[in-house]
Protein backbone atom coordinates (compact mmCIF):
# COMPACT_ATOMS: atom_id res chain seq x y z
CA UNK A 1 0.00 0.00 0.00
CA UNK A 2 1.27 3.48 -1.10
CA UNK A 3 1.98 5.83 2.00
CA UNK A 4 0.81 8.80 0.51
CA UNK A 5 2.98 12.15 2.39
CA UNK A 6 1.14 14.67 3.42
CA UNK A 7 2.66 18.61 2.58
CA UNK A 8 2.50 21.92 4.30
CA UNK A 9 3.99 25.36 2.46
CA UNK A 10 4.60 28.47 3.75
CA UNK A 11 6.01 31.73 1.30
CA UNK A 12 7.65 34.38 1.98
CA UNK A 13 8.83 37.32 0.28
CA UNK A 14 10.54 40.51 0.34
CA UNK A 15 10.26 43.98 -1.76
CA UNK A 16 12.28 46.82 -1.00
CA UNK A 17 10.91 49.64 -2.55
CA UNK A 18 7.34 50.20 -2.54
CA UNK A 19 6.20 46.95 -0.86
CA UNK A 20 8.43 44.99 1.64
CA UNK A 21 6.62 41.81 1.58
CA UNK A 22 7.19 38.19 3.68
CA UNK A 23 4.48 35.92 3.18
CA UNK A 24 2.14 32.81 3.85
CA UNK A 25 -1.58 31.19 3.58
CA UNK A 26 -3.88 28.71 4.45
CA UNK A 27 -4.22 26.73 0.90
CA UNK A 28 -6.89 28.10 -0.66
CA UNK A 29 -6.67 30.56 0.86
CA UNK A 30 -7.30 31.75 4.46
CA UNK A 31 -5.48 34.53 5.39
CA UNK A 32 -4.18 34.43 9.28
CA UNK A 33 -2.44 37.56 10.64
CA UNK A 34 1.61 37.61 11.19
CA UNK A 35 0.91 36.45 15.19
CA UNK A 36 -0.61 33.08 14.17
CA UNK A 37 2.21 31.88 11.84
CA UNK A 38 5.50 33.66 12.46
CA UNK A 39 7.74 32.78 15.36
CA UNK A 40 8.01 36.27 15.88
CA UNK A 41 8.62 37.07 19.86
CA UNK A 42 6.55 39.46 21.25
CA UNK A 43 8.09 43.20 20.56
CA UNK A 44 10.84 44.22 22.69
CA UNK A 45 10.99 40.78 24.59
CA UNK A 46 14.16 38.73 24.18
CA UNK A 47 14.06 35.44 22.85
CA UNK A 48 16.86 32.87 22.13
CA UNK A 49 16.33 31.28 19.13
CA UNK A 50 14.66 27.76 18.61
CA UNK A 51 17.00 24.95 18.37
CA UNK A 52 17.14 21.12 17.50
CA UNK A 53 18.91 18.45 19.37
CA UNK A 54 21.68 17.12 18.03
CA UNK A 55 20.25 13.58 17.41
CA UNK A 56 17.13 15.05 15.39
CA UNK A 57 19.77 16.80 13.33
CA UNK A 58 22.12 13.62 12.79
CA UNK A 59 19.09 12.17 11.75
CA UNK A 60 17.75 14.10 9.44
CA UNK A 61 20.58 15.76 7.92
CA UNK A 62 23.95 14.35 5.85
CA UNK A 63 27.13 13.95 7.81
CA UNK A 64 28.97 16.68 5.55
CA UNK A 65 26.30 19.09 7.35
CA UNK A 66 27.32 18.47 11.22
CA UNK A 67 29.18 21.19 11.28
CA UNK A 68 27.49 23.59 8.93
CA UNK A 69 26.85 26.73 11.33
CA UNK A 70 23.60 27.03 10.87
CA UNK A 71 23.76 22.88 12.33
CA UNK A 72 21.18 22.32 15.53
CA UNK A 73 19.28 26.29 15.18
CA UNK A 74 16.28 27.65 13.23
CA UNK A 75 15.57 31.23 12.63
CA UNK A 76 12.35 33.58 13.65
CA UNK A 77 11.11 32.35 9.68
CA UNK A 78 10.71 28.40 10.76
CA UNK A 79 7.13 26.72 11.26
CA UNK A 80 5.73 28.82 14.69
CA UNK A 81 4.62 26.03 16.77
CA UNK A 82 5.88 23.41 15.74
CA UNK A 83 8.74 20.76 16.36
CA UNK A 84 10.81 20.48 13.38
CA UNK A 85 14.44 19.91 11.68
CA UNK A 86 15.47 21.36 8.79
CA UNK A 87 17.36 19.77 6.22
CA UNK A 88 19.97 21.52 5.12
CA UNK A 89 21.20 19.69 1.91
CA UNK A 90 17.34 20.94 0.70
CA UNK A 91 18.82 24.97 1.16
CA UNK A 92 18.30 26.55 -1.91
CA UNK A 93 18.67 30.47 -2.25
CA UNK A 94 15.14 30.82 -1.63
CA UNK A 95 14.48 28.24 -0.06
CA UNK A 96 14.51 26.10 3.12
CA UNK A 97 13.09 22.64 4.02
CA UNK A 98 12.00 21.19 7.43
CA UNK A 99 10.37 17.80 8.86
CA UNK A 100 7.73 17.73 11.47
CA UNK A 101 9.63 15.77 14.45
CA UNK A 102 5.89 14.96 16.13
CA UNK A 103 4.34 13.63 12.38
CA UNK A 104 7.34 12.83 9.90
CA UNK A 105 4.24 12.56 7.34
CA UNK A 106 4.33 16.35 7.65
CA UNK A 107 7.19 18.43 6.08
CA UNK A 108 7.34 22.24 5.14
CA UNK A 109 8.94 23.94 2.63
CA UNK A 110 9.54 27.36 3.39
CA UNK A 111 9.58 29.81 -0.35
CA UNK A 112 10.49 33.29 -1.02
CA UNK A 113 10.56 35.74 -3.69
CA UNK A 114 14.39 36.55 -2.79
CA UNK A 115 16.67 35.47 -1.06
CA UNK A 116 16.56 34.46 2.56
CA UNK A 117 19.93 32.56 2.37
CA UNK A 118 23.39 33.41 1.25
CA UNK A 119 26.52 32.30 0.08
CA UNK A 120 29.63 32.77 2.51
CA UNK A 121 32.93 30.28 2.59
CA UNK A 122 31.08 28.35 -0.27
CA UNK A 123 28.30 27.23 2.29
CA UNK A 124 24.40 28.34 1.96
CA UNK A 125 23.62 30.71 5.66
CA UNK A 126 20.30 31.36 6.56
CA UNK A 127 20.19 35.38 6.19
CA UNK A 128 19.22 36.71 10.09
CA UNK A 129 18.45 39.98 10.58
CA UNK A 130 17.36 39.61 14.69
CA UNK A 131 20.02 40.20 17.52
CA UNK A 132 21.84 37.87 19.49
CA UNK A 133 22.41 38.71 22.12
CA UNK A 134 26.83 38.78 22.97
CA UNK A 135 26.64 40.31 26.72
CA UNK A 136 24.50 42.54 28.88
CA UNK A 137 25.24 45.65 26.96
CA UNK A 138 25.84 44.47 23.38
CA UNK A 139 23.48 42.42 20.38
CA UNK A 140 24.32 41.64 17.01
CA UNK A 141 22.36 40.51 14.17
CA UNK A 142 23.08 36.75 12.69
CA UNK A 143 24.60 36.48 9.09
CA UNK A 144 23.24 38.72 6.39
CA UNK A 145 25.81 40.43 3.90
CA UNK A 146 25.65 43.63 6.15
CA UNK A 147 25.48 42.83 9.72
CA UNK A 148 24.24 45.15 12.03
CA UNK A 149 24.51 45.63 16.00
CA UNK A 150 23.13 47.49 18.98
CA UNK A 151 25.99 48.81 21.52
CA UNK A 152 23.99 50.46 24.75
CA UNK A 153 27.53 50.84 26.72
CA UNK A 154 28.61 53.42 23.67
CA UNK A 155 24.79 54.56 23.08
CA UNK A 156 25.18 53.62 18.91
CA UNK A 157 23.56 51.31 16.47
CA UNK A 158 26.02 50.10 13.68
CA UNK A 159 26.13 48.82 10.46
CA UNK A 160 29.03 46.80 9.18
CA UNK A 161 30.13 47.00 5.43
CA UNK A 162 33.05 45.27 4.22
CA UNK A 163 34.17 44.42 7.98
CA UNK A 164 33.91 48.35 8.37
CA UNK A 165 31.81 50.18 10.88
CA UNK A 166 29.49 53.03 10.58
CA UNK A 167 27.80 53.77 13.73
CA UNK A 168 24.69 55.79 14.17
CA UNK A 169 22.50 56.69 17.34
CA UNK A 170 24.73 59.03 18.81
CA UNK A 171 21.84 61.70 19.34
CA UNK A 172 22.05 64.84 21.15
CA UNK A 173 18.66 67.06 21.16
CA UNK A 174 18.52 70.92 20.60
CA UNK A 175 16.13 72.94 22.07
CA UNK A 176 15.16 76.54 20.83
CA UNK A 177 12.17 78.15 23.24
CA UNK A 178 10.19 81.04 22.01
CA UNK A 179 12.38 83.82 23.05
CA UNK A 180 15.26 82.10 20.87
CA UNK A 181 17.23 80.67 24.06
CA UNK A 182 19.02 77.13 22.66
CA UNK A 183 19.77 74.16 25.24
CA UNK A 184 21.10 71.16 24.70
CA UNK A 185 20.14 67.57 25.81
CA UNK A 186 22.14 64.37 26.05
CA UNK A 187 20.67 61.23 25.48
CA UNK A 188 19.55 58.75 28.27
CA UNK A 189 19.16 55.34 27.01
CA UNK A 190 19.08 54.13 30.87
CA UNK A 191 15.28 53.45 30.07
CA UNK A 192 15.72 50.68 27.53
CA UNK A 193 14.38 47.05 26.57
CA UNK A 194 15.62 44.96 23.53
CA UNK A 195 13.59 42.21 21.71
CA UNK A 196 15.06 40.21 18.53
CA UNK A 197 14.69 42.46 16.34
CA UNK A 198 15.10 45.86 17.87
CA UNK A 199 14.67 48.11 21.20
CA UNK A 200 12.80 50.56 22.31
CA UNK A 201 14.07 53.14 24.87
CA UNK A 202 11.74 55.22 27.33
CA UNK A 203 12.21 58.95 27.77
CA UNK A 204 15.48 59.30 25.59
CA UNK A 205 15.19 62.72 25.80
CA UNK A 206 12.34 64.33 28.39
CA UNK A 207 8.90 63.55 26.78
CA UNK A 208 10.74 61.69 23.94
CA UNK A 209 10.69 57.91 22.91
CA UNK A 210 13.28 56.55 20.75
CA UNK A 211 12.56 53.11 19.11
CA UNK A 212 15.02 51.64 16.92
CA UNK A 213 14.23 48.45 14.05
CA UNK A 214 16.30 46.17 12.70
CA UNK A 215 15.93 44.87 9.38
CA UNK A 216 18.13 43.15 6.92
CA UNK A 217 21.11 45.69 5.60
CA UNK A 218 19.09 48.17 7.54
CA UNK A 219 17.69 49.87 10.58
CA UNK A 220 14.93 52.34 10.89
CA UNK A 221 14.31 54.82 13.64
CA UNK A 222 11.12 57.15 15.25
CA UNK A 223 10.85 59.31 17.45
CA UNK A 224 7.73 59.67 19.72
CA UNK A 225 7.42 63.21 20.67
CA UNK A 226 4.98 62.34 24.04
CA UNK A 227 3.09 66.04 24.69
CA UNK A 228 3.99 69.50 23.80
CA UNK A 229 7.19 70.76 24.68
CA UNK A 230 6.54 74.42 24.82
CA UNK A 231 9.44 74.77 22.35
CA UNK A 232 9.46 76.92 19.07
CA UNK A 233 11.46 74.06 17.28
CA UNK A 234 13.11 71.38 17.98
CA UNK A 235 16.82 69.32 16.48
CA UNK A 236 17.85 65.86 16.94
CA UNK A 237 21.31 65.92 15.94
CA UNK A 238 23.11 62.54 15.15
CA UNK A 239 26.96 62.71 15.11
CA UNK A 240 27.67 60.03 12.13
CA UNK A 241 30.87 57.61 12.68
CA UNK A 242 32.52 56.00 9.69
CA UNK A 243 35.62 55.08 8.16
CA UNK A 244 38.17 58.21 7.43
CA UNK A 245 37.50 57.30 3.27
CA UNK A 246 33.74 58.25 3.70
CA UNK A 247 32.13 61.34 3.10
CA UNK A 248 28.43 62.39 4.13
CA UNK A 249 26.81 63.88 0.80
CA UNK A 250 23.10 65.46 0.38
CA UNK A 251 21.55 65.24 -2.78
CA UNK A 252 20.19 69.00 -2.69
CA UNK A 253 18.99 71.07 0.01
CA UNK A 254 17.32 70.17 3.69
CA UNK A 255 13.83 70.39 2.03
CA UNK A 256 13.91 68.37 -1.12
CA UNK A 257 16.43 66.17 -0.50
CA UNK A 258 15.92 62.38 -0.91
CA UNK A 259 18.32 61.35 0.64
CA UNK A 260 21.70 61.48 2.23
CA UNK A 261 24.79 59.26 0.82
CA UNK A 262 27.89 57.56 2.84
CA UNK A 263 30.00 57.86 -0.22
CA UNK A 264 33.13 55.73 -0.46
CA UNK A 265 35.93 58.22 -1.67
CA UNK A 266 38.30 55.26 -2.87
CA UNK A 267 35.67 53.47 -5.38
CA UNK A 268 32.73 56.88 -5.76
CA UNK A 269 30.08 53.99 -4.63
CA UNK A 270 27.27 55.12 -2.52
CA UNK A 271 27.13 52.68 0.20
CA UNK A 272 24.26 53.70 2.31
CA UNK A 273 21.63 56.08 2.04
CA UNK A 274 19.65 57.86 5.03
CA UNK A 275 15.92 58.61 4.06
CA UNK A 276 14.51 61.65 4.63
CA UNK A 277 12.09 61.96 8.08
CA UNK A 278 8.84 61.73 8.05
CA UNK A 279 6.44 62.99 10.55
CA UNK A 280 2.63 62.35 11.25
CA UNK A 281 0.61 62.94 14.32
CA UNK A 282 -2.23 60.92 16.32
CA UNK A 283 -4.99 62.70 14.57
CA UNK A 284 -5.23 59.57 11.86
CA UNK A 285 -5.52 62.29 9.06
CA UNK A 286 -2.97 60.92 6.03
CA UNK A 287 -0.88 64.05 6.12
CA UNK A 288 2.67 63.54 6.59
CA UNK A 289 5.55 66.71 7.37
CA UNK A 290 9.13 66.09 5.40
CA UNK A 291 11.80 67.12 8.20
CA UNK A 292 14.50 69.20 6.68
CA UNK A 293 18.49 67.48 7.09
CA UNK A 294 20.65 69.58 7.88
CA UNK A 295 24.24 68.03 7.34
CA UNK A 296 27.54 69.73 8.83
CA UNK A 297 30.09 67.74 8.00
CA UNK A 298 29.16 64.23 10.04
CA UNK A 299 26.55 65.59 11.69
CA UNK A 300 23.17 65.00 10.64
CA UNK A 301 20.09 67.36 11.86
CA UNK A 302 16.41 66.35 11.50
CA UNK A 303 14.36 69.69 12.40
CA UNK A 304 10.89 69.52 13.64
CA UNK A 305 9.64 73.16 13.27
CA UNK A 306 7.26 75.30 14.92
CA UNK A 307 4.38 74.45 12.56
CA UNK A 308 4.63 70.80 13.11
CA UNK A 309 4.89 71.11 17.36
CA UNK A 310 2.43 73.70 17.52
CA UNK A 311 0.14 73.82 14.81
CA UNK A 312 -3.68 74.40 15.22
CA UNK A 313 -4.71 70.90 14.25
CA UNK A 314 -1.70 68.98 15.57
CA UNK A 315 -2.95 65.71 18.42
CA UNK A 316 0.00 64.21 20.06
CA UNK A 317 2.23 62.14 19.95
CA UNK A 318 3.94 62.97 16.82
CA UNK A 319 6.19 60.48 15.40
CA UNK A 320 9.35 61.25 13.18
CA UNK A 321 10.61 58.61 11.01
CA UNK A 322 13.79 58.39 9.52
CA UNK A 323 15.68 54.90 7.42
CA UNK A 324 18.83 54.07 7.26
CA UNK A 325 19.81 51.64 4.57
CA UNK A 326 22.92 49.80 3.22
CA UNK A 327 22.37 49.70 -0.93
CA UNK A 328 23.77 47.14 -3.17
CA UNK A 329 21.83 43.92 -3.31
CA UNK A 330 19.85 44.69 -0.42
CA UNK A 331 18.44 47.37 -2.25
CA UNK A 332 17.97 45.80 -5.71
CA UNK A 333 15.21 44.44 -7.71
CA UNK A 334 14.63 41.16 -5.51
CA UNK A 335 11.46 40.37 -4.99
CA UNK A 336 7.72 42.15 -5.37
CA UNK A 337 8.13 46.11 -6.62
CA UNK A 338 5.63 48.11 -7.83
CA UNK A 339 4.80 52.04 -8.31
CA UNK A 340 1.34 51.06 -10.07
CA UNK A 341 -1.88 53.77 -9.28
CA UNK A 342 -4.81 51.93 -8.23
CA UNK A 343 -7.13 50.34 -10.55
CA UNK A 344 -3.62 49.16 -11.91
CA UNK A 345 -2.09 46.43 -10.24
CA UNK A 346 1.38 44.69 -10.28
CA UNK A 347 0.95 40.70 -9.88
CA UNK A 348 3.85 38.03 -8.78
CA UNK A 349 4.00 34.61 -9.21
CA UNK A 350 5.60 32.26 -6.85
CA UNK A 351 5.84 28.67 -7.77
CA UNK A 352 6.85 26.03 -5.24
CA UNK A 353 7.42 22.32 -6.03
CA UNK A 354 6.68 19.30 -4.20
CA UNK A 355 8.14 15.57 -4.64
CA UNK A 356 6.08 13.22 -6.01
CA UNK A 357 3.61 11.03 -3.90
CA UNK A 358 3.41 14.13 -2.02
CA UNK A 359 -0.31 16.02 -1.29
CA UNK A 360 -0.24 19.89 -0.46
CA UNK A 361 -1.83 19.92 3.03
CA UNK A 362 -2.18 23.47 3.47
CA UNK A 363 -0.49 27.02 2.87
CA UNK A 364 0.55 29.73 5.08
CA UNK A 365 1.17 32.94 3.75
CA UNK A 366 2.29 36.39 5.86
CA UNK A 367 3.41 39.91 5.06
CA UNK A 368 4.06 42.66 5.62
CA UNK A 369 4.00 46.34 3.53
CA UNK A 370 6.30 49.10 3.66
CA UNK A 371 5.35 51.83 1.06
CA UNK A 372 8.29 54.74 0.81
CA UNK A 373 6.36 56.33 -1.71
CA UNK A 374 5.07 59.97 -0.25
CA UNK A 375 3.55 61.97 -2.44
CA UNK A 376 5.35 65.66 -1.99
CA UNK A 377 4.44 69.41 -2.70
CA UNK A 378 7.16 71.16 -0.78
CA UNK A 379 6.99 70.58 3.19
CA UNK A 380 4.30 67.89 3.23
CA UNK A 381 3.17 65.40 1.73
CA UNK A 382 0.55 62.33 1.57
CA UNK A 383 1.08 59.16 2.40
CA UNK A 384 0.71 56.41 0.00
CA UNK A 385 -0.83 52.47 0.69
CA UNK A 386 -0.60 49.52 -1.00
CA UNK A 387 -2.57 46.24 -0.48
CA UNK A 388 -1.86 42.60 -1.09
CA UNK A 389 -4.48 40.05 -2.06
CA UNK A 390 -3.63 36.27 -2.98
CA UNK A 391 -5.26 33.82 -5.34
CA UNK A 392 -4.67 30.48 -5.78
CA UNK A 393 -4.42 27.60 -8.90
CA UNK A 394 -7.34 26.17 -6.82
CA UNK A 395 -9.54 29.20 -7.30
CA UNK A 396 -10.89 31.83 -5.43
CA UNK A 397 -9.11 35.12 -3.78
CA UNK A 398 -8.02 36.00 0.10
CA UNK A 399 -9.87 38.36 0.69
CA UNK A 400 -13.08 37.64 -0.93
CA UNK A 401 -14.34 40.04 -3.37
CA UNK A 402 -10.67 41.17 -3.97
CA UNK A 403 -9.48 43.39 -5.68
CA UNK A 404 -12.57 45.23 -5.76
CA UNK A 405 -13.42 45.34 -1.86
CA UNK A 406 -10.03 46.31 -0.71
CA UNK A 407 -9.96 49.72 -1.73
CA UNK A 408 -11.99 52.44 0.12
CA UNK A 409 -10.79 55.88 -0.34
CA UNK A 410 -11.52 59.37 0.41
CA UNK A 411 -11.56 61.75 -1.15
CA UNK A 412 -10.94 59.14 -4.11
CA UNK A 413 -8.21 57.30 -5.36
CA UNK A 414 -5.65 58.85 -7.52
CA UNK A 415 -7.60 62.40 -6.54
CA UNK A 416 -5.86 65.98 -5.14
CA UNK A 417 -6.81 65.94 -1.89
CA UNK A 418 -7.83 68.91 0.33
CA UNK A 419 -6.10 71.49 2.85
CA UNK A 420 -5.27 70.56 6.40
CA UNK A 421 -2.25 72.80 7.20
CA UNK A 422 -3.02 75.88 8.54
CA UNK A 423 -0.25 77.62 6.25
CA UNK A 424 -1.23 78.40 2.64
CA UNK A 425 2.13 76.88 1.18
CA UNK A 426 0.97 73.50 2.54
CA UNK A 427 -0.34 70.75 -0.27
CA UNK A 428 -0.58 67.82 -0.81
CA UNK A 429 -2.16 65.15 -3.03
CA UNK A 430 -4.28 62.00 -2.68
CA UNK A 431 -2.06 58.93 -4.19
CA UNK A 432 -2.45 55.33 -3.20
CA UNK A 433 0.86 52.87 -4.41
CA UNK A 434 0.67 49.92 -6.36
CA UNK A 435 -1.96 46.53 -5.15
CA UNK A 436 -0.55 43.38 -5.28
CA UNK A 437 -1.56 40.62 -6.82
CA UNK A 438 0.09 37.30 -5.14
CA UNK A 439 -0.47 34.23 -7.17
CA UNK A 440 0.50 30.77 -5.62
CA UNK A 441 0.92 27.90 -8.71
CA UNK A 442 1.33 24.35 -7.34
Amino acid sequence: MEVLKKYSFYMSSFQKNILLIFAASFFCINAFGQSDLVNQPLPYQYKPQARYTLESGIQFNQPEYYNHPDFGRLTFSAPYGKNVVEDLSKRTLDERYYVDLDDQNFFYVEKSSRPINFYKDGLLIAIDPSLHKVNDTYYESGAQPVPTALDLLNKKVILKIGGQEFSFSHLTLELTDFSNQVSLVEANWSNIAVGNFGAYITDLFPGIDYMITFKEGAFKTEFTIKQNLNVKNLRFIDALEMPDHYVAAMDGNGIDSSFVQLINTQTATTDLVIRPARSRDASGVRTAFVNPFLLEENSLSILCDSTLLNGSGVIYPIVVDPVFTAVGPITSAFGIRGSLLTPSFCSHTLTVNFPAGSSPWDVSANWSIFSDWCVSSGFDCWRSEAQVWLTSGCGGASPVGAPGIIWTCFPGCNSWGYMVANYSFLRFWYAISCSMLFTVVL
